[in-house]
């Protein structure tokens, strides 16, 4: 489990049940592939970076509807958020929406790198790793 924050609210990634992994990484193979192309990228060579986000950004719009959404329900659904001094699920299992109004596209977003950092570090290269809103161990 890692803690993270993001705009000013806590949040705490659990683990997916490994099956629920499999999927979302089934899923999310088109895009993974196009990640193959960052791998050489380092040094902020920005005009490089730029140019290899195309193939990303396509591969994330090829992805139906239905496939992104398991994705990110999966992440979402294993996501708490600091309440005090409780936890809240930000969305629970089968809900359509997170719980919180405040959750927007890009904050969505932030969670599920997060979440996915945290349940799939150990199956990717560390060069694909990076940090979104600050870890706390």
């Amino acid at each position: 489990m890692v803690e993270f924050e993001i705009d000013g609210h806590s949040y705490r990634s659990g683990q997916m049940p490994a099956k629920t992994q499999f999927h979302v990484l089934r899923r999310l193979a088109p895009v993974l592939s196009s990640l193959k192309d960052l791998s050489g990228l380092t040094g902020g060579n920005a005009e490089a970076m730029a140019a290899s986000l195309g193939p990303i950004t396509e591969a994330i719009a090829k992805l139906s509807d239905a496939d992104t959404e398991y994705v990110l329900d999966a992440c979402l659904e294993v996501t708490e958020r600091q309440q005090g001094a409780g936890w809240a699920k930000v969305q629970p299992k089968g809900s359509r929406r997170p719980m919180f109004d405040d959750i927007n596209f890009a904050v969505m977003l932030k969670i599920a790198m997060a979440v996915m950092q945290d349940n799939f570090s150990s199956f990717f290269p560390a060069s694909l790793s990076g940090s979104v809103g600050e870890a706390k161990t």
